[in-house]
């Protein structure tokens, strides 16, 4: 029941009623859960306990049936019953201009009302619903005598709110009643007694739970109620005086309790204190006491505020009277008061001068603690309305929340604190999230001196979402008597003679903490240093002070700031002294409040404080950017010494006011660095502007500036300039600037430039008499080539002198990294060897290897075979063996290039098959073709890798002669091959910020020819001798126009290597199982006998005329060792494996494998 108003409670309606006449029923159900809302249209009769027909008066809008089911769904949400609608709920309006709502339900005869045994499951004489009397179409009602707002209520409940006053009506519903009630026909000075039939007073067998008086005694059947200052141990159930004082014993009980198993955990065992009594005559009744917890803030009781629907101790108060209601669906975790309902501990507040205000404070115990309990999951977040993740319903708890909290629930909350001196830190890697529609991810709604500290990330995204927010709430209150309560608040609780100034004892009790706990600032740091975000990040209402928002290093903010906050209008700050009471936005704060040069952040949001917020970037760099239509408002905003304001934003701040704002107020003041935009950008004020630090306007290559508008008066004290800077872009050529900074009055100081750290860029500024500028680049004609290292670098370094004036398109871009980069010039070394071609030598390098590293498979295998066919095999038939012989050869291969000053790095694999056949004659002369397909992928090692695609199909003939006894041994062999390559090219350029990939695709001819002899000498079944030849090795690469930035256009080349081969090989042949096996090992001395310097000649796409040469050098001499492994399984066929490296040249090494499969025919 809401407070200012008498109403009777079903307890209190003892009469049945039987009327006669006729009512006229027209209504409209809904259902919703186990309550079938019957919603009276204007017209609609219905009847009462006074024994007279009522009549709606007015109809329900959509808008506030939207709010009334709100409340309904709250409810069915936490009973968790699958009951089918089966409680008819009246809803009536009846306006009568005062009042406010109330709940009645018509008396059955039974303990407890239809709600309760219907929801709970219970059937006294078998039936759960006792039938609709008829003289009532309901089994509960609740009627408004005024209109309610409809507005969508929050985790900061409203409660003038439809939803707060119908979730509150159906509380007394569900069995929270009042719980006293006189003999028939008594008169208002006779006694009151304790029904305790009902589940709420005491009515469940053999149980806990029930009504205890302020002695600590469990409520008995008759027991006559007695308000007494010295109560006894008698059979009376005792309560407080009137005008009690809420100081006298802090050790004791001041109110009447519930207790049961599940308050009585959550409580410290000392229960739910209950309110004793109401109006201001502190009077017994019937309908109100005993059936309204004293909890300061909940929507249940009738304390001066109530912000908050039910803590987790009232639905644990319905858990234990027989609901099935889950606690951990609707609370994570609550922190509730050591000594909840006993008296309060007087307090003296330093400089107090009014001796008619009383401070008192609940005691507690400090607490540090760590909650790692969760509430919900990413995955799975808790969906109930107005969910908590974690309650702290306490003072002095220093918490450290570890555990996520994850809930999408409508209304629903991250954390929410009732209390003061708590320090709340959210810690790192923990995630606080309230993402539901109208969500809250941390309110702080009562109390003073606290502290949060955000080093994890804490958001509410979703419609009407609030990351962080502050405020009370009870400042629209709809009762003219509610005070507008804020921080600082304060009123009288005792009279001059120091006697109390209220004979309701409650609001006494209440008032009197009230005023010890609101004597501060609600907060007085919240310290940001992990993620805040929501469409409003922060709101501090204006009805609560909240003195430092500190953003430090790794601190986000993401949404707007509102602060309605005005310490002008607050009544209980001591007029003049409103400038000692203004919230601070601070960015750029260390954990100890000093400046911190390494910070940085970005908002991007507005940020509205005019009343009485200031904003001060303290250390490091910020940057505030406003949306369209947005801006920042504030009493002023300073930019103090050695820290930089980025941004494109709108500033408004209003004219210096000497009667209500503080110094330094009413002024955007720069002692440190405004650089407005991002880069080029715009900054509007709307204000007075004082200069003590540098404006810092930057240009670039386009002649676009940043652009500044000061509407207010310009003002440059001693120290204050404007230093214009280019930003990282492309310059040529003479620029003119204009129109950079308007003002409303004052004088602008003169311009200075400030030049980049450009290793290439000089430029030539003068200033016109009409505040415009004349700025001219100038480069030195061989400024890139200084900062080459070798002779190809230096090639490409005098094209880029050339073309650095009249470069378009891309290369403007290329220009513009190179002339930003390291002063010293060292990152245009490593350019000038990023923007060479020799990739295209690699791939070309890569190309002659593998093909020589073929053509000595092919050699090896022709000795061995040749061997085998003409000696070794006559071990087996007994005859020299004349025919066809065909073989195919799955191979696969790896070279490796390490980066050296003469080539780039690479990494080649590749994979093929080479077939063929050949005859051998009688004179020992074996001749063939093969034929080979290659696939290799190519790797190389520039700053961001470059690779190659490379498709290989060649044709061959190839030959030995080796008569045997003719010639003692010798033998001699030759090979050809020629073929096509495509080779397909992805050239990666990395130079600071500017990456590019330059595309390629060509086919080129490739070519080798192979001839050689050598000598073997028999020691048993060993075979060994010297072999020499030469290798030459042939590719022709066509011209060549890449795709995409820093393309190049290359000349075609030609490619040769005769290489010379001197060595020896040697083998062994045995028996084994009936198969022949050989081993054998060749290695040859490898000499390159022609330059090994290779001429890459390319310029710049665009830019032909302007050529540039390379010269990579490839190693001269190398290793080249084979080793094979063969079984003849039958006189016709033979299978090998084999291995060839290549060792010992510059920085490289060489590996081919395979399988060789011969059979005869």
């Amino acid at each position: 029941m809401k407070k200012n108003l008498t109403i009777v409670s079903f307890l209190s309606a003892i009469i049945f009623f039987s009327l006669v006449n006729t009512c006229v029923w027209a209504y409209t159900d809904i259902n919703e859960g186990p309550f079938t809302i019957r919603t009276r249209v204007t017209g609609d009769s219905f009847k009462e306990p006074d024994g007279k027909t009522k009549q709606a008066t007015n109809n329900f809008s959509a808008a506030e049936m939207s709010a009334v089911v709100g409340a309904f769904k709250y409810w069915k949400e936490r009973l968790g019953t699958t009951q089918p609608p089966g409680i008819v709920v009246s809803l009536a309006k009846v306006i009568t201009g005062t009042g406010s709502a109330y709940n009645w339900t018509p008396d059955t005869g039974r303990a407890n009302p239809d709600t309760y045994y219907y929801l709970v499951g219970i059937a006294p004489e078998g039936k759960k619903l006792w039938p609709i009397q008829s003289s009532y179409d309901y089994h509960t009602e609740i009627v408004f005598n005024v209109n309610y707002t409809e507005t969508p209520t929050r985790l900061l409940l409203d409660d003038n709110s439809i939803t707060s006053t119908i979730a509150h009506e159906l509380m007394h519903g569900l069995g929270m009643l009042g719980a006293l009630y006189q003999a028939e026909n008594a008169k208002t000075t006779d006694p009151w007694f304790i029904d305790i039939r009902s589940a709420w007073a005491g009515g469940l067998p053999g149980g806990l739970s029930g009504i205890y008086d302020i002695t600590g005694k469990k409520a008995t059947a008759l027991a006559e109620v007695k308000r007494s200052a010295t109560p006894g141990t008698d059979n009376y159930f005792y309560m407080q005086i009137a005008g009690a004082n809420p100081s006298a014993d802090a050790s004791k009980p001041f109110f009447a309790t519930f207790k049961g198993a599940n308050v009585n955990a959550l409580t410290n065992n000392n229960g739910l204190p209950l309110m004793g009594g109401k109006e201001d005559t502190y009077i017994l009744d019937g309908a109100n006491v005993l059936g309204h917890p004293a909890l300061l803030g909940s929507i249940m009781s009738y304390s001066p505020i109530r912000n908050m629907l039910f803590t987790e101790i009232e639905l644990a108060a319905l858990k234990d009277i027989g609901y099935n209601i889950n606690l951990s669906d609707f609370f994570g975790k609550s922190y509730t008061p050591s000594n909840l309902g006993k008296g309060l501990t007087k307090f003296s507040l330093p400089g107090a001068t009014n001796l008619k205000i009383g401070y008192g404070y609940l005691a507690e115990t400090e607490l540090t603690t760590t909650n790692t309990l969760g509430y919900g999951t990413a995955s799975s977040p808790k969906t109930a309305s107005y969910g908590t993740g974690v309650h702290v319903y306490r003072d002095k708890l220093n918490l450290t929340q570890a555990g996520d909290i994850y809930t999408t629930g409508y209304g629903a909350g991250g954390i929410r604190i009732d209390g003061s001196q708590n320090t709340v830190t959210i810690s790192k890697g923990t995630t606080v999230s309230a993402n539901g529609v109208n969500g809250t991810g941390l309110l702080v709604s009562y109390g003073s001196d606290n502290v949060i500290n955000l080093n994890g990330t804490l958001q509410a995204t979703g419609a009407g979402g609030i990351a962080a927010h502050f405020g009370i709430g009870m400042t629209d209150s709809a009762y003219p008597a509610t005070p507008y309560f804020t921080s600082y608040y304060t009123t009288e609780t005792l009279k001059a003679d120091g006697t109390p100034a209220f004979a309701n004892s409650d609001d006494l009790y209440f008032y009197t903490k009230i005023n010890y706990d609101l004597s501060g600032a609600l907060v007085n740091k919240f310290n940001i240093a992990g993620t805040l975000k929501g469409p409003t990040a922060i709101q501090i209402d204006k009805d609560v002070h909240v003195k430092e928002i500190n953003v430090l290093n790794g601190g986000t903010i993401q949404g707007d700031i509102i602060s309605k906050w005005d310490p002008w209008k607050i009544v209980h700050i001591p007029s003049g002294s409103e400038r000692n009471y203004i919230t601070t936005l601070n960015f750029g704060v260390t954990s100890a409040g000093l400046a911190d040069p390494t910070f940085y952040t970005r908002m991007d949001g507005n940020i509205d404080g005019k009343y009485g917020l200031i904003i001060n970037t303290v250390g490091g760099r910020t940057s505030l950017n406003t949306p369209i239509g947005g801006g920042i408002y504030a009493l002023s905003l300073n930019v103090n010494t050695g820290t930089i304001l980025y941004g494109n934003h709108k500033i408004y701040i209003p004219r210096l006011l000497s009667d209500n704002i503080t110094p330094n107020t009413g002024r955007f003041i720069n002692r440190g660095t405004w650089a407005p935009g991002n880069s080029i950008g715009s900054a509007y004020v709307d204000g007075d502007f004082v200069n003590y630090g540098i404006i810092q306007i930057e240009f670039n290559g386009h002649a676009q500036t940043d652009s500044v508008q000061i509407t207010g008066s310009f003002t440059n004290a001693p120290g204050g300039g404007i230093a214009i800077t280019p930003i990282q872009d492309y310059y040529r050529g003479t620029l003119t600037l204009a129109n950079i900074i308007s003002i409303g009055s004052g004088t602008l100081p003169n311009a200075t430039f400030v030049a980049p750290d450009s290793p290439t860029l000089k430029f030539l500024f003068s200033e016109n008499p009409d505040n415009t500028y004349l700025i001219t680049t100038v480069r030195d004609s061989d400024i890139y080539e200084r900062f080459s290292d070798d002779e190809d670098s230096r090639s490409i370094g005098s094209v880029l002198g050339k073309i650095d004036d009249i470069a378009e398109g891309d290369m403007q871009n290329l220009f513009e990294v190179l002339d930003f980069s390291a002063k010293d010039g060292s990152d245009i070394t490593k350019a000038l060897d990023e923007l060479s071609p020799a990739t295209y030598q690699n791939a070309a390098q890569a190309s002659l290897d593998s093909n020589s590293m073929l053509s000595g498979i092919i050699i090896r295998d022709m000795i061995t075979r040749a061997a085998f066919r003409n000696s070794e095999k006559a071990l087996i038939s007994g005859d020299m063996f004349q025919g066809w012989q065909g073989f195919v050869v799955p191979y696969g291969g790896f070279q490796a290039q390490s980066t050296s000053s003469n080539m780039l790095g690479s990494n080649v694999t590749e994979a093929g098959l080479l077939g063929g056949f050949e005859r051998t004659v009688h004179n020992g002369l074996t001749m063939g073709v093969h034929v080979s397909y290659g696939y290799r992928n190519m790797e190389i090692l520039t700053q961001h890798k470059s690779t190659a695609q490379i498709n290989t199909i060649q044709l061959g003939a190839h030959g030995i002669l080796r008569p045997g006894d003719y010639w003692n041994g010798a033998y001699i062999y030759g090979l050809g091959r020629i073929g096509l390559e495509n080779t397909r090219m992805q050239r990666n350029v990395l130079i600071g910020s500017y990456a590019r990939t330059a595309e390629s695709d060509w086919t080129g001819f490739i070519g080798t020819v192979s001839i050689g002899g050598g000598y073997e000498w028999s020691a048993g079944c060993v075979k060994f001798g010297p072999l020499a030849g030469l290798d030459y090795g042939y590719l022709f690469r066509p011209d060549i126009v890449e795709n995409g930035g820093a393309s190049l256009a290359l000349d075609q080349s030609n490619y040769n290597s005769l290489r010379s081969a001197v060595g020896g090989q040697v083998r062994s042949t045995t028996k084994w199982k009936d198969m022949l096996v050989q081993a054998g090992l060749t290695a040859r001395w490898m000499h390159e006998l022609l330059d090994n310097k290779s001429t890459l000649t390319a310029a710049f796409v665009g830019y032909e005329s302007y050529k540039f040469d390379t010269f990579p050098q490839r190693g001269r001499d190398s290793l080249a060792v084979q080793g094979h492994l063969s079984f003849l399984l039958n006189e016709t066929t033979r299978i090998t494996g084999f291995v060839s490296t290549e060792l010992f040249r510059e920085q490289y090494i060489g590996f081919m494998g395979g399988f060789m499969f011969n059979w005869e025919f």
